[in-house]
């Protein structure tokens, strides 16, 4: 692989313009399901320089709807994983193993989607108002020997 093709120097003497359709190129194929990683990958781009970019131009609410959009393509993901048939054995029984793979596919996505957004998180958030009162207090009291 070319050194130079993941380096800064891709982008030197390239203008603004370009830059930013860089960048929107990345963020089209994040909207479409691939991770910002992989996406940079595809084009031999180097993430921190598109990183760069995106906060240099202003990009970063476009950024965030893209990253937004390829979670939903995750939970859709998931969706399709939990409606696709599983396998079947030869005796017509489902296959353990196949089983076992379809739900570790699924726990790995959701997951990854509760670790990175909380729309898909499995945690409930509580709050509580009101206060606490001296009135409410509870005094310990020691009986005599």
């Amino acid at each position: 692989m070319n050194a130079t093709r993941y380096g800064y120097r891709l982008f030197k003497g390239k203008s603004k313009a370009y830059r930013i359709a860089v960048c929107k190129v990345v963020m089209k194929h994040m909207a479409l399901g691939l991770s910002f990683a992989k996406a940079c990958e595809k084009f031999r781009l180097r993430g921190s320089h598109i990183h760069e970019f995106i906060h240099q131009y202003g990009l970063a609410e476009e950024y965030a709807k893209a990253r937004n959009k390829m979670y939903d393509v995750l939970a859709e993901e998931i969706e399709a994983l939990t409606l696709a048939p599983i396998e079947r054995a030869p005796d017509g029984k489902l296959d353990p193993t196949a089983l076992g793979q379809r739900k570790l596919q699924i726990e790995a996505r959701r997951w990854y989607l509760g670790k990175v957004t909380k729309r898909y998180s499995d945690k409930s958030q509580v709050e509580l108002s009101g206060e606490i009162t001296q009135n409410n207090r509870i005094v310990p009291t020691f009986a005599d020997r």
